[in-house]
């Protein structure tokens, strides 16, 4: 019996055998790859808990996922640049595909915007996707990255299309801005990010009380995200843009909390170390903001 099918009959004993969490890995585009101890990883991480940085970066499976990104970017002979006039068409296309998906969800026009910033895997993608039911368009490049359908095969193709769909992410938000839609916009927490979305969701489009949410996660945990959406998808995420981008986030939360003539008016940080299926809890909160008043006690 190989070491795959050894380690998945050790996880299926562990968990009863018909665990429905495990549909995910074994459909991954890397399972063939996953050693006994990822797996065995994976296990202690469904079950809440976190990882070091150390084990992290020396698991079989972050670095094959790594080296199988290197070779399908190779493949391409590079990312694809935004500003290179042989993709414009296409960036066009996939633009207008995204913009028009998003507006076939009817969402409300009423000059709300909600930037919702944090390092990768901090669980922002949990805390908003309700808010589409809210009438909330959300704009998301990770939503943008699968359009790119001849270069993003299952979630190894993330690295050589995140420039491009990053730069068409914000187009889609500034054509929302110009209607007034209802509009959140996932990103890092970069400085330069923030203001862009300041400026694109301003007064002039009638956008003045916009919320800046924050979320967060102990630093274990980001690991341990982040090599969950490895073994269930392959997408790479290097375990140093991790560790450098713990501290982004909230140096700049609260620069622009202090910041004057911001469209910025309402700030909230979430602790989103919560279990399963539990509302995040406010760790921080200056003004009114939609998610506030959601989830406050």
């Amino acid at each position: 019996m190989s070491e795959r099918s050894d380690a998945m009959k050790l996880l299926g004993l562990l968990q009863g055998g018909n665990d429905p969490r495990f549909k995910d890995i074994q459909n991954s585009p890397l399972q063939a790859n996953f050693s006994n101890e990822d797996l065995n990883t994976y296990l202690n991480i469904l079950e809440g808990k976190g990882i070091s940085f150390d084990d992290y970066k020396k698991s079989k499976a972050m670095n094959y996922a790594r080296n199988e990104s290197e070779n399908l970017i190779s493949k391409m002979g590079g990312p694809i640049v935004p500003r290179d006039s042989k993709n414009w068409k296409m960036l066009d296309e996939i633009e207008n595909e995204y913009y028009n998906k998003i507006m076939s969800a009817s969402p409300k026009k009423e000059n709300k915007a909600m930037a919702v910033i944090g390092p990768p895997a901090s669980r922002k993608s949990t805390l908003i996707e309700p808010l589409r039911k809210e009438g909330y368009a959300i704009v998301d490049s990770d939503e943008i990255a699968p359009l790119f359908k001849n270069y993003y095969h299952d979630g190894l193709g993330a690295s050589s299309v995140h420039r491009a769909a990053n730069s068409i992410k914000w187009r889609v938000a500034d054509r929302l801005a110009k209607e007034g839609v209802n509009s959140i916009v996932p990103f890092l927490g970069t400085g330069d990010y923030i203001k862009r979305f300041d400026k694109i969701f301003n007064k002039r489009n009638g956008y003045n009380n916009n919320d800046l949410i924050q979320t967060q996660l102990p630093e274990d945990k980001l690991y341990a995200g982040n090599f969950k959406r490895i073994m269930e998808t392959g997408r790479y995420t290097p375990p140093t843009s991790i560790k450098n981008r713990i501290h982004t986030a909230p140096k700049n939360y609260d620069y622009t909390k202090n910041l004057k003539g911001s469209n910025f008016k309402n700030f909230t940080t979430f602790d989103m170390d919560v279990p399963r299926d539990s509302s995040p809890k406010v760790k921080d909160n200056v003004g009114s903001s939609f998610l506030y008043n959601k989830y406050k006690k």
